[in-house]
């Protein structure tokens, strides 16, 4: 998400999105379990399930599940 340039938009524009950006985060947050949290914050960090798995010292496995529960209850949050 860093690699949007706020030269792309107005300053306006650019707080706004900042601003959206940031409350939507804020949602994500509260609606994860902490280990969820942490899954996500690490695939969002290093972009796959093999680093994210051995970063958290978890098996494959689990950061799967956990992402699938991630993806679900972000699908909800944007509805």
């Amino acid at each position: 998400f860093n690699n949007i340039k706020n030269d792309d938009f107005g300053p306006e524009e650019a707080l706004i999105n900042k601003e959206s950006f940031t409350h939507f985060l804020d949602k994500v947050k509260l609606s994860l379990s902490s280990f969820e949290y942490s899954v996500f914050s690490a695939y969002l960090k290093y972009g796959n399930y093999l680093e994210v798995a051995e970063h958290l010292s978890v098996p494959i496995k689990k950061v799967d599940n956990a992402l699938q529960r991630v993806r679900k209850k972000i699908s909800k949050i944007n509805r």
